[in-house]
């Protein structure tokens, strides 16, 4: 039209629009190029009609990503972003407001045609880009926005972006790997928990977008219309000339029997197609051979049936000389066809029903035939329902069907209608207010089949919810008035003097305990509670210590119950308890001094005063699961932060229990708990070799592959606080596997955890550093060191497993192969640039000097700048002790690690380098050798060995050997001669000798006797063998990692268990430390 209309510019928009978002279609296409053609238009002047406006913005902001500039990309990103939030909103709205009324619906289609609106926008606003559409639109700006914000360094909102990318995507792998790497580097950028939540307007758009696709799929179930439809005419079947007889069958029924109970059972459906059907049945109906009635050719007949979520009327075909009409008589839904007088005087009604030929079923007695005036059939069929039950469904329900041929007027439809009115009012009465019409609800309401409820009884829900509740309501104030009047005498009664009555009095205290309302009268009256106290205290009946202990447990579900017990001194009454033969018994005292340590103030002081300690370790010899959990847990609460009730629990055999226990059992929480109680003990230094010899490292390593984190983590903290008293352990073969096999997951703690674990382990035990070096230990170190970045509380741990598996052992050579292989070096020669923390970089120094031990290690640890790193470090740490000793203070340690460390590593490590002659030159070009003179006159025995060893290796070159001699190294050199240190006299005579060479005679034969006299004049041959004795190759011993404190925290809520009720409690700090230096500051985190 546009192009008749010499309109050939709106021609050609109006053809590019349609491609748009039909781009297969070939006419438009020609067409699409045929005006092109005529007006020459370019493609960049095509006009899409319906592009939204966001739609460019967004071409433009994936443009800008694709060329790199992102913090354009981003603003236009979320200037599209915003603007089609605005236009999703503006359709909302436009699906509510008034339209073209083209017919008249119904309530619930008019809902559903709304909400079907609605879910439709998300579709219809989905931009189309060169005929493609964008699909899941929202979430893919997210996705742009995630990665653009990470470029331009702002991880907060990279991070918000990729949360809200994953509502829409939840199984999105990259995303959510993207998602554990920001966590995994949340401390580097500072973020917190909230930065990792979904933006708001993610938020609002994916809850909307879900709730309308919810709402439709409700509708589209539940909410079924009103139809009256018409069915046309259909051709009768032509019926043959000798119809078959029914004579043997007559008055059985069974052919409508049939028919019926397999139409009238099947489940309602949806919509116009299911309404057709039952039309298509009621016409079948009424031309049924058997009661055929003529009905004019001419004349549809209409179906009208009401299908809401109830059946508020009888359903009936209509027409204009028969009628069929369902509806409820008493007790049964009656199905009646009343049939008009034909209106051919030719035709008239047939005596009697003639029925199909069918097989003969059994004979039955006959019935009684009517006159020829009324033809009557009565059929009882029992249904059997197997869909979605309605209240004509339900299981079992009884039919009848009657078919007249006599004339029924409109009158009597009217009265039809109005009778099912009735009983649908009375069943709907019965349904919200039982008993208020006198009738069986049984015969009212629908009944229940396989699990499903019907439409009735769901809108009875809320009312009988209501009724409920009232009663309920009455009933407390019933039961909190009995108690309130009960409490005197009852306080009399258990303060009685013969033991029968008070067994019967405490019998009903324990009865009125257990309801709500009379238990809060309960704790109200401080002379009851005391009365149960003191009855409990005293008695030596079992069953009235089983019903004070149980009170005393009901009570404690709240706080005004505990504060209660523990005023009246109910504390050390349940101690005692603990001693009882009665298992119930057991259980109630235990739980409610649970509930006591975890929530009520003062309580844990009051149970170690009463010696609850001393009663509650010889319970860890029971053998209920769920008794254990509660008693460790009491055990865990009294230890934490006390170390007298820790050594209490040593002294009366609690380590060997509790190892006990994580050897033999399999309930994860009494694993849990018992975990927790010996990571509290493993910080003991009397506790741990007591842990340790009781075998606690293999068992608790037997559980480093559960499938419960929490436990795991536990038994990780656990070993790596005993691992430091462990070294010499056997059996922990297995230990070591899992804990290399841990180096490869993600987890902080665990990484942390291991890492320590394997550096104490591996620490003078030849034959676990070779276990671990074998079990790919050191690649999995390297790939730890990688990935942790500089978390220093794994890598520290990490470098100096390295450290000992790299020296003295069997493997070592191969191990300090496998860092250069796995391209460990660069990495660990990273680690020593400031500001790492002094104990990391003491580790890597003696790690480099294992590794220069390896002389296929020279190389790459000269390309990787090792030596300029050492001497500068050399150089700082000496400046520094040199501060200290002329101000004539002690120096003091800095992390836990004294300077005078950090020089005599450097220089040992610059020793072992200076074996190769490219080495060699750089230490000498880099002008250390005063330095090294300087370290000759060291109070350190250690610092002047390496000294002199360094000068020792230097001297080998011409150059060197004079400017050792040029800085005055000849006096502090003869002084060392006379050193006790073996080493350190072989090293400073190899260097008098070499820069003796080039002396006058004389100068020569003074060095010579001095040699002579202090270090040969046992050995002549001593001499000529002297560079062979040169310890050069002998590494340092393994330094023992400092165990470390446990990690607590003063805001660790405890876990509650699920044997009692559950309340929040919070723990204090842990007060007790090792002496030792603890290397993390935070507390114990992984309680969870």
């Amino acid at each position: 039209m546009k192009e008749q209309a010499n309109r050939l510019e709106k021609a050609v928009a109006a053809a590019y629009t349609f491609l748009q978002r039909n781009p297969k279609h070939e006419l438009t296409a020609k067409y699409l190029n045929y005006y092109r053609g005529m007006l020459d238009v370019a493609d960049e002047s095509l006009t899409d009609l319906e592009a939204q406006p966001y739609e460019a913005v967004f071409v433009r902001a994936v443009k800008l990503y694709n060329s790199g500039d992102f913090r354009s990309s981003t603003e236009d990103m979320e200037r599209a972003l915003a603007e089609y939030l605005a236009v999703f909103a503006r359709c909302l709205a436009g699906c509510e407001g008034a339209h073209e009324q083209v017919d008249f619906k119904d309530f619930y289609p008019a809902i559903a045609e709304s909400l079907q609106c609605k879910v439709d926008c998300e579709t219809n606003l989905t931009p189309n880009v060169g005929g493609y559409f964008v699909e899941k639109f929202v979430a893919t700006m997210y996705h742009y926005l995630q990665f653009a914000y990470y470029k331009l360094n702002d991880v907060r909102q990279a991070a918000r972006s990729a949360a809200s990318y994953m509502l829409f995507d939840p199984k999105d792998s990259v995303m959510q790997q993207n998602l554990v790497y920001y966590r995994f580097h949340r401390a580097r950028w500072g973020l917190e928990e909230e930065d990792f939540q979904p933006r708001e307007e993610a938020k609002l758009y994916h809850n909307q977008t879900t709730e309308l696709r919810e709402l439709l799929e409700f509708t589209r179930m539940y909410l079924q219309s009103d139809d009256e439809m018409e069915l046309e005419e259909t051709e009768l079947p032509v019926e043959p000339e000798n119809p078959p007889s029914d004579s043997e069958f007559e008055g059985d029924g069974d052919y409508e029997e049939g028919i019926y109970a397999n139409w009238w059972q099947e489940p309602d459906a949806k919509g116009d197609e299911a309404e057709a059907e039952v039309a298509l049945q009621g016409q079948r109906f009424l031309q049924l051979p058997g009661a055929r009635v003529t009905l004019p050719h001419s004349t549809p007949f209409k179906l009208r049936c009401c299908k809401r979520l109830l059946r508020p009327r009888p359903c009936f075909w209509e027409g204009p000389s028969s009628r069929l009409v369902l509806q409820r008589v008493g007790s049964q839904d009656v199905l009646e066809r009343v049939c008009a007088e034909s209106a051919s005087p030719e035709q008239p009604p047939p005596e009697r029903a003639e029925l199909s030929s069918l097989p003969a079923p059994a004979p039955a007695p006959a019935r009684p035939r009517p006159g020829p005036a009324t033809l009557h059939t009565q059929v009882r069929t029992i249904g059997d329902s197997k869909g979605v039950m309605e209240e004509e469904e339900a299981c079992g329900r009884q039919y009848t069907l009657k078919t007249y041929t006599q004339g029924v007027s409109q009158s009597q439809g009217d009265l039809d209608y109005q009778m099912s009115t009735t009983a649908r009012a009375k069943r709907v009465r019965e349904a919200m207010c039982p008993g208020v019409t006198g009738e069986d609800s049984s015969l009212l309401l629908a009944t229940q089949v396989e699990g499903q409820t019907t439409n009735l009884q769901r809108l009875a829900e809320p009312s009988q919810m209501l009724k409920s509740a009232i009663v309920h309501l009455i009933n407390y104030q019933d039961d909190a008035e009995l108690a309130t009047r009960a409490l005197p005498e009852l306080t009399k009664l258990l303060n009685d003097e013969d033991p029968v009555v008070v067994t019967k009095a405490a019998m009903i205290v324990n009865q009125l305990s257990k309801k709500e309302a009379s238990r809060r009268a309960l704790m109200g009256s401080p002379q009851l509670v005391a009365a149960v106290v003191r009855t409990m205290q005293n008695t030596s009946d079992l069953d009235t210590a089983r019903c004070t202990t149980s009170i005393l447990h009901n009570l404690s579900h709240h706080r005004e119950g505990l504060l209660a017990i523990f005023k009246s001194g109910g504390i050390p009454a349940l101690v005692r308890m603990l001693s009882s033969p009665v298992e119930s018994v057991l259980f109630y005292a235990i739980t409610t001094l649970h509930n006591l340590l975890l929530y009520q103030e003062g309580a844990k002081m009051a149970v170690r005063l009463a010696d609850g300690l001393q009663k509650m370790v010889p319970l860890l010899n029971k053998n209920n699961p769920k008794f254990l959990a509660i008693t460790t847990d009491c055990l865990q609460l009294l230890a934490y932060g006390n170390q007298e009730s820790k050594l209490i629990i040593l002294a009366n055999g609690g380590p060997q229990a509790l190892v006990q226990i994580m050897r033999n059992y399999s309930y994860e929480k009494l694993l849990w708990t018992t975990s927790r109680v010996l990571k509290v003990l493993s910080v003991c230094p009397s506790n741990k070799p007591a842990i340790v010899e009781a075998g606690g490292m293999q068992a608790l390593g037997k559980h480093l592959t559960s499938n419960s984190p929490r436990l795991v983590q536990n038994c990780l903290w656990t070993l790596r606080n005993l691992s430091d008293v462990a070294t010499k352990q056997e059996g922990l073969e297995n230990v070591l596997k899992i804990l290399v096999n841990q180096l490869s997951v993600d987890d902080v703690n665990v990484l942390t955890c291991a890492t320590g674990t394997l550096s104490n382990l591996t620490c003078n035990n030849s034959k676990n550093k070779t276990l671990v070096t074998q079990n790919s230990g050191v690649e999995a170190l390297i790939h730890a060191i990688l990935r942790a970045g500089d978390k220093d509380d794994i890598t520290e741990p990490a470098v100096c497993a390295l450290r000992h598996l790299t020296s003295r052992h069997p493997e070592a050579e191969m191990a300090q192969n496998s860092v250069r292989l796995n391209y460990g070096i660069p990495a660990i020669v990273k680690l020593l640039n400031q500001p790492n923390q002094w104990p990391l970089v003491k580790a890597t120094i003696g790690l480099i000097r294992n590794l220069a031990l390896c002389p296929a290690n020279h190389a790459p640890l000269q390309e990787a700048s090792v030596i300029p790193r050492l001497v500068q470090l050399l150089v700082k740490a000496h400046q520094d002790a040199q501060r200290h000793v002329a101000a004539g203070t002690q120096q003091p340690y800095t992390d836990g690690v004294r300077m005078e460390e950090i020089v005599e590593g450097c220089t040992g490590a610059l020793h072992i380098l200076a074996r190769d002659p490219m080495n060699r030159m750089e230490i000498f070009r880099l002008n250390t050798i005063p330095l090294f003179v300087q370290l000759l006159y060291s109070s350190v025995e250690n610092i002047q060995r390496v000294a002199a060893g360094v000068l020792c290796e230097l001297a080998q070159d011409k150059e060197a050997a004079d400017a050792i001699d040029a800085e005055g190294a000849s006096a502090p050199l003869m002084e060392l001669l006379h050193s006790r240190n073996e080493g350190t006299a072989t090293y400073a005579a190899a260097v008098l000798f070499r820069i003796s060479e080039d002396k006058n005679p004389d100068y020569r034969k003074r060095v010579s006797v001095e040699l002579t006299n202090s270090l040969f004049k046992h050995d002549p041959a001593a001499w000529e063998a002297a560079q062979s004795m040169i310890p050069i190759n002998e590494p340092y011993a393994d330094d023992m990692d400092a165990t470390y404190r446990p990690m607590y925290s003063s805001d660790a809520p405890l876990d509650p268990l699920d044997m009692h009720m559950d309340m929040d409690g919070d723990y204090p700090i842990d007060t007790y430390s090792d002496g030792l230096r603890p290397p993390y500051p935070t507390a114990d985190h992984m309680l969870a």
